[in-house]
């Protein structure tokens, strides 16, 4: 279940996915946004995961 502080605002590029792209769009991006995420992929034997550190600007 998504997080209710996310809903309708994201989306990924499902086309992408067969070239590598698992990028996820945060749309409407808040102040509250801003922060630390961690992506996790994985695939059958294999995982990855990223910190990513979001910055808002106002």
């Amino acid at each position: 279940k998504q997080d209710e502080r996310y809903q309708g605002r994201t989306e990924f590029f499902r086309s992408e996915f067969r070239a590598g792209n698992m990028s996820l769009h945060l749309k409407k991006v808040r102040s509250s946004d801003k922060g630390s995420y961690t992506c996790v992929v994985s695939f059958n034997d294999t995982y990855h995961d990223v910190l990513i550190e979001l910055q808002v600007a106002g």
